[in-house]
């Protein structure tokens, strides 16, 4: 962890342990915005850190922002953060100033309709599942104009807007679109390419997850420290020991690959290119996810289920992150497809220089 990535961590934990409290996530589940967390977010830079202008401070790498991601998930920040960060990057790849509301992304794969003439274009279609969307002033999504894929930027704050929620209690609404016109129509860089809305909210989810296991390790060995069981604290039992053991490997596995992850956006110039990283960080990101969630609740038992205790709301959001912007399954076969497409050969090779 360099200077920077320190920086960051230390202001994540004081932003969210003064402003993510439980009475937070409550009002949040109930659909009331945390505006106080969204201010100090946006004053320390946070919302956009790929910005300079926008934050005061140089642009980071997507090392150092793993750092924002990881806390994120730590926390159960109830807010699209992720979403506002990732298309803010979009749109500072296409030189576009940032708007001033909060923006958003869709998760799916659907296309919009782009319609009319060049100089009158509109937008139209349906879009299910965008976090926050209800809250949203902006979509970030991906529109059609004569058979070519383009960035659509929307103002969708008088948009028709079906309320929904994942199992976690946060936001997921659908967006009914009909003629409105773009703030902004953008062509897809090549080194880009229309995925990249996928692909890195994909990255940054995984980071979150990392964040929610290792809050939850954090829980379980505090709870298994202070829980007397015939006589004894519960962190005396080698059956405990061992599964404590299972869920910090799981841990460290989910960071470290969403790590790997970040290291190969710094070090491409063609985002096309590492889609693999990618989809392993999800995938055994999600998979850790799961086991992670068990352990957790076997070690805790009844208590570990009651919903005034945090580790209800981290295992919601991991049962509800790991399928969401594409499933562990999603991205496996994303995965066999990718190593298919390569001479047998080459797979070895493949592996061993992704290390």
């Amino acid at each position: 962890m360099n200077e920077t990535s320190k920086i960051l961590s230390n202001t994540c934990n004081q932003i969210f342990s003064d402003f993510v409290t439980p009475a937070v996530l409550e009002d949040a589940e109930n659909g009331k915005w945390p505006q106080k967390l969204w201010v100090n977010l946006k004053e320390n830079g946070l919302t956009s850190p790929f910005v300079g202008e926008e934050s005061g401070m140089p642009s980071l790498t997507w090392q150092e922002v793993f750092t924002i991601f990881y806390h994120a998930g730590y926390y159960c920040v109830p807010i699209p953060l992720v979403e506002n960060v990732i298309a803010s990057w979009v749109l500072s790849q296409l030189d576009e100033v940032l708007p001033r509301g909060l923006i958003t992304l869709p998760d799916g794969d659907e296309i919009l309709k782009i319609h009319g003439s060049e100089n009158n274009k509109k937008v139209s279609g349906s879009i299910k599942s965008v976090p926050w969307g209800s809250c949203a002033t902006y979509l970030l999504a991906i529109g059609e104009y004569k058979n070519i894929k383009k960035f659509i930027l929307l103002d969708i704050s008088n948009s028709l807007k079906k309320t929904d929620v994942n199992i976690a209690g946060e936001s997921r609404d659908t967006i009914e679109l009909d003629n409105i016109v773009p703030e902004s129509i953008f062509d897809i860089p090549e080194d880009i390419g229309d995925q990249v809305i996928k692909l890195l909210p994909d990255l940054a989810y995984s980071a979150k997850i990392s964040g929610a296991i290792f809050s939850a390790l954090d829980l379980s060995v505090d709870y298994v420290g202070t829980r007397v069981q015939f006589g004894r604290s519960l962190s005396k039992f080698q059956a405990i020991q061992q599964q404590l053991a299972i869920l910090a490997s799981e841990a460290a596995a989910a960071q470290t690959a969403a790590v790997n992850a970040c290291k190969a956006v710094d070090n491409t110039d063609n985002l096309n290119d590492i889609e693999l990283e990618i989809a392993v960080a999800k995938t055994r990101s999600g998979e850790a996810a799961g086991k992670a969630a068990a352990i957790a609740h076997q070690v805790h038992g009844a208590i570990g289920f009651t919903y005034e205790f945090k580790l209800n709301h981290l295992t919601r959001r991991l049962w509800s992150w790991r399928s969401e912007f594409g499933s562990e399954s999603y991205w496996s076969a994303r995965i066999g497809r990718m190593v298919m497409m390569n001479d047998v050969d080459c797979l070895w090779p493949n592996i061993t220089s992704r290390i």
